[in-house]
């Protein structure tokens, strides 16, 4: 397929989306009331001003923004460890993220919780675990892939423990907030909690895009890289500082998500072009998409109860996941063999 038209299909489908969950849940709207809602046409129905606006609107939007940033900050960690399975939760960001938002949870006075604050702990969390994990994997100034998905497990582990203890010590109500947060949930999203998250996201996702183009470089080689005049090693820092920035904010408004940074980007992939001044932004529209729909189907699938979000993007995700490895496997057989 021509590469403009998939672009504009693939925004198409983004439209697309975000009519449909305008439309769809507990109290279906029909789109022509969606339409005089949005233009501020129609003065008549205040329910349905409440349900888009209010309600819905916000949701779409939150799970838009998480959902382009869980997308391109997967596209941006395989360019930079040159592997198609590297994921911001398999190398610790998400894991960082979440650390740092039980803890608060637990162990911080309430005031000290708040809507400014969350994205805050989260992006640091996801910082210096990251950090840490980058540091295992780097030896003799070179990243080794190996080291980092195995330090990234390591401190996966280490950090569980601290969590499983926290959730433990916690009372009944904070217990119940952390067990549907760690579900995945976009239900606390509205117009006072997505602005000030949405400030981290956004600039994280800019970050990851206006990096693209040192990112394809960065593809040919570390020497080459050096030969071109750029500094592998600060192309590194930057897009993780970035991809923590921009996945710890996403954490805060949505909970720990799986796998969008995983098969998203990679899908994409199948389409012919492996360019990241491509995959990046498509990752993003994708990873919007993806989270847009699965959210919709969330809050529709079992009415009037709102099941996490997290619950839903796993199921698709993980039979990809699957597949993904699947293929992998059957192509190194093959080239073992010949």
């Amino acid at each position: 397929m021509n590469k403009y038209i998939f672009n504009i299909t693939l925004f198409a489908i983004l439209v697309i989306s975000i009519a449909y969950g305008l439309t769809s849940g507990a109290i279906p709207i029909a789109y022509g009331d969606v339409i005089s809602v949005m233009l501020n046409t129609d003065s008549t129905i205040d329910l349905h001003k409440l349900v888009v606006l209010d309600l819905r609107l916000p949701r779409i939007l939150g799970a838009g923004i998480v959902g382009a940033c869980l997308g391109a900050s997967g596209a941006t960690m395989q360019a930079i460890f040159r592997n198609p399975l590297a994921d911001p939760s398999i190398i610790g960001v998400g894991t960082g993220s979440a650390l740092a938002i039980v803890i608060a949870f637990v162990w911080l006075p309430a005031i000290y919780i708040n809507t400014y604050t969350m994205p805050l702990f989260a992006f640091f969390g996801a910082l210096i675990v990251t950090f840490i994990i980058y540091r295992i994997g780097t030896i003799g100034g070179k990243s080794n892939t190996l080291f980092i998905i195995l330090g990234g497990i390591a401190i996966s582990i280490f950090a569980g423990t601290i969590m499983g203890l926290s959730s433990y010590l916690a009372s009944d109500e904070q217990l119940r907030q952390l067990t549907v947060w760690k579900m995945g949930s976009l239900t606390g999203v509205n117009w006072d909690t997505l602005p000030v998250a949405s400030v981290f996201t956004i600039g994280g996702i800019v970050s990851l895009i206006s990096i693209a183009r040192p990112l394809d470089i960065f593809a040919l080689g570390e020497y080459e890289c050096k030969d071109l005049g750029l500094n592998p090693q600060y192309i590194k820092r930057i897009a993780i500082v970035a991809v923590a920035l921009s996945v710890g904010a996403a954490i805060a408004i949505a909970g720990p998500v799986g796998f969008i940074g995983l098969v998203v980007p990679h899908i994409l992939r199948l389409t012919g072009s492996a360019k990241n001044t491509r995959i990046i932004p498509l990752s993003a529209i994708g990873g919007a998409i993806f989270l847009i729909i699965c959210d919709t189907i969330a809050r529709t699938i079992a009415q009037p109860m709102d099941v996490p979000v997290g619950l839903v993007t796993g199921v698709p995700g993980g039979i990809i996941f699957i597949t993904l490895l699947s293929i992998s496997a059957k192509q190194k057989k093959q080239e073992d063999s010949m």
